[in-house]
């Protein structure tokens, strides 16, 4: 809560809280509960620049020191914030016009034909540039043909996906780790023993037995035992 400057503010009603205070106050609390990626809707609406500078550093150094992952809708107010963030995802009616990283965002447009003209906000340009104009029939038209042409570039330009064969995808899909099954005894049963100590004995057994009669259905020489970090246990 110190971290997130809302220290001072343990002993308040959340009702009296600000809106900035509020979604500090949030994201403290889905740090408690150690999630791995952590979603966040446009700040940019509700707070003014220095509040969403703030909150996004915080977020940027958590999501870097811990490994974790972060992804928000935002409207940059400047470019500089914009490179705040490891990659960008612009969307046109649902379909992806750039996703990269935010440092080789102004390259890329530079290199279709889209250059940001001097002195106006990149951000800005990018989002108008990717934008449907209803309101004249003649802008309509060259807004539909300025993002067709923006879905063109992006499907020619993306890396091709490497095609993994079935028979490997499903060894993969059905390849559990036994370090990965011992920790989500450990959280279900934590999870069960809290609410109901005798639901929770029964319900583990059971869940016990069919777990072993699965592990009976394959060698155990095909479970990978390594893959999980012990310290997730804990």
């Amino acid at each position: 809560m110190t971290t997130l400057a809302i220290g001072h503010l343990r002993h308040v009603i959340c009702s009296r809280l600000t809106t900035a205070e509020a979604f500090r106050l949030n994201i403290a609390e889905q740090l408690l509960k150690d999630s791995e990626i952590i979603l966040c809707d446009d700040i940019s609406k509700q707070m003014d620049v220095n509040e969403v500078a703030f909150v996004v550093d915080f977020l940027r150094d958590w999501a870097i020191k811990l490994n974790r992952a972060v992804i928000m809708a935002i409207t940059p107010s400047s470019f500089d914030m914009l490179l705040m963030f490891s990659k960008c995802a612009l969307l046109t009616a649902g379909s992806i016009v750039y996703f990269e990283s935010t440092t080789k965002i102004t390259q890329y447009f530079d290199s279709i034909g889209f250059p940001c003209p001097k002195f106006k906000n990149p951000c800005e340009f990018y989002v108008d540039m990717a934008t449907h104009d209803h309101i004249f029939q003649a802008a309509a038209a060259e807004s539909s043909a300025r993002i067709e042409k923006l879905l063109e570039c992006w499907e020619q330009s993306k890396p091709l996906q490497p095609t993994i064969p079935n028979t490997t995808a499903l060894s993969i899909a059905y390849k559990p780790s036994v370090m990965a099954i011992l920790i989500a005894f450990y959280r279900y049963s934590r999870y069960i023993f809290k609410v109901n100590t005798k639901y929770g004995a029964r319900e583990l057994s059971s869940l016990i037995n069919k777990t072993f009669l699965s592990f009976s259905a394959r060698p155990l020489h095909q479970f990978d035992v390594c893959s999980a970090p012990f310290s997730r246990i804990l």
